[in-house]
């Protein structure tokens, strides 16, 4: 289904000489990224701190492959050596929950901290494309970043994966003020595939419909709205090797969903077409997460010493301080 359904959500560009660069290419996102880019014809490299452990996968077989993560500079720089673009999905791995010791510690101090991957990870990506003369960054965040950060479900994602959504967004003002060429996509759910109701999975033959808008369209209008909440790993991909060559897509955020069946664009240049996106035009806003935060969680706080201590007194004395 994933080899299908890359094959019709792609338009066919001439890639000779191309030279790609993933970072992030042995997760979830990364080795169906990596399939469909060789599978295109693209001379593709993969970043990996364990290179040993691809040897056995046929898949990396057909790349190069660079020792090194994103806290290393000068594997940054090898890597993405005489590259036209770099592919970032770089994340927490494995995934990054709040410690007791982050109260204290600087994040700088943890190598899989959100600050560390996703915020200096990026800003070593820009450092090295500015060296050698990368000309294209594809960059994947997440729908949550420059969301209002006093809305609940941020403090919520931000407390539960150490401020990702934060990291998130300055990585993208970085990325917006430094010049380059960029494509950055904010997927919601990252599905491996959809669930049918009469079987395990969609029919292979049945491509999915897909939807993208400009992420900063959307912050501006909030009735336009995506009518999806997720997207595919195969559809996701596809759009990320469109995204390597279409020249609509420079310098834009991107919103993207897809859904099984159903009347719409079934190809990216379809979709891409009928959403008429324009490129970034507004700096985006450094909002304020460590004030929402200390907010949100001294009401937390305070409402648990409540609860508790009015629990205390009833048992202790036989009424609450409300009473």
């Amino acid at each position: 289904a994933a080899t299908f359904l890359c094959s019709i959500s792609c338009t066919k560009f001439q890639v000779s000489g191309k030279k790609v660069l993933v970072i992030g290419g042995t997760g979830r996102v990364g080795r169906t990224l990596v399939e469909q880019l060789v599978g295109h014809g693209f001379d593709t490299s993969v970043l990996s701190r364990n290179p040993e452990s691809l040897t056995s996968d046929p898949i990396y077989s057909r790349c190069t492959i660079h020792n090194g993560d994103v806290n290393d500079m000068d594997s940054i720089l090898r890597a993405s050596k005489d590259c036209n673009t770099i592919i970032s999905l770089q994340a927490p791995r494995p995934r990054r929950y709040p410690k007791l010791s982050d109260l204290w510690n600087h994040p700088k101090e943890d190598k899989n901290h959100p600050y560390s991957v996703n915020f200096l990870g990026v800003k070593r990506i820009l450092a090295a494309m500015t060296i050698n003369k990368v000309s294209k960054l594809i960059r994947i965040t997440g729908a949550l970043t420059d969301k209002n950060a006093f809305s609940p479900f941020v403090f919520l994602f931000n407390l539960l994966s150490s401020f990702r959504i934060k990291w998130n967004e300055l990585s993208e003002i970085d990325i917006r003020r430094n010049g380059v060429d960029y494509t950055v996509i904010r997927p919601s759910d990252i599905l491996d595939s959809f669930q049918s109701s009469s079987s395990n999975l969609t029919t292979p033959t049945t491509p999915n419909v897909l939807h993208v808008h400009s992420a900063d369209n959307v912050s501006s209008n909030p009735t336009l709205k995506l009518p999806f909440k997720a997207i595919t790993v195969a559809d996701l991909s596809s759009l990320i090797v469109h995204a390597i060559q279409d020249d609509r897509l420079k310098k834009t955020t991107l919103l993207v969903s897809s859904a099984p069946g159903g009347i719409g664009a079934t190809t990216w240049d379809q979709a891409i077409t009928a959403s008429n996106l324009r490129p970034d035009t507004k700096a985006l806003q450094r909002r304020n997460h460590d004030l929402a935060f200390s907010l949100y969680s001294t009401l937390l706080l305070s409402s648990v010493y409540f609860i508790f201590s009015n629990i205390f007194r009833f048992l202790w004395r036989g009424k609450p301080y409300f009473v």
